[in-house]
């Protein structure tokens, strides 16, 4: 179960909903296919034999799902294993990445937005041995272990930073890049729980090899089905972000 932020302004988004809603463009730019003839099933088909290509997305769905239909918008999963666990990740879309406020400069804001948490399960017990709840980049998440998580009715509670999107095990102001671009978790009071979870491997659009605004598919981020264990702290978060 997810929780936003009371301030939250831009919300998630079905891949379909944002497809409906953008353009195929080239690196230059150059509109390519029309919003109207594009759609996530056709994604792979049409931008076929093109070279580098992104999905613009258009500023009118940037704000994302209107909050009393929060819940139609699906959680995308995957899953794989190891000897002694099996992973199940969690996966979240957003149209847009609201920028932080920084000595009145606004920066980080992207079109497109991937989040994630990865569930690990043991393969002896059935029981959750801990989550890693991403942020920001590779390895910038934190992997939690289960006593310090919160759950309703056995569902893990992820918390959703303001704007940015990234997920947390608490509700908390998170330090961050020399304490200039913190997290702010705290205030959650939209619930994301979906009525539908979708099999990304089951998704053809999963293998597009453009960009979602200015990011990555998740079958082509780094972490998917690879999650490696690697784990930030506080010390890493405010003193080392880029490492």
């Amino acid at each position: 179960i997810l929780f936003l932020h009371k301030n939250e302004k831009c919300f998630p988004l079905s891949m379909d909903h944002i497809c409906r809603n953008s353009t195929l463009n080239d690196n230059k730019n150059k509109i390519l296919i029309k919003s109207e003839e594009l759609n996530a099933d056709n994604l792979i088909e049409k931008s076929q034999n093109i070279n580098q290509t992104h999905l613009e997305i258009s500023p009118k769905i940037w704000r994302g799902v209107n909050i009393s239909n929060l819940n139609s918008v699906p959680f995308y999963y995957t899953t794989y294993e190891t000897e002694i666990q099996i992973m199940i990740q969690y996966c979240f879309l957003y149209a847009y990445n609201s920028p932080y406020n920084i000595c009145g400069f606004h920066i980080g804001a992207h079109q497109g937005d991937l989040e994630h948490i990865t569930v690990y399960i043991n393969k002896i017990t059935w029981l959750i041995d801990g989550i890693y709840y991403s942020a920001h980049r590779q390895f910038g998440g934190e992997y939690v272990d289960i006593k310090n998580i919160e759950f309703i009715n056995g569902h893990p509670i992820v918390y959703v930073s303001k704007g940015s999107h990234a997920c947390y095990n608490r509700s908390s102001i998170i330090s961050r890049v020399f304490c200039c671009a913190n997290d702010d978790t705290c205030n959650p009071v939209y619930r994301w729980f979906p009525d539908e979870l979708i099999c990304l491997d089951d998704m053809s659009w999963n293998n597009y090899t453009g960009m979602i605004g200015s990011i990555p598919i998740f079958g082509k981020q780094g972490w998917y089905k690879n999650e490696e264990g690697q784990t930030s702290n506080c010390f890493t978060r405010v003193f080392l972000p880029c490492y």
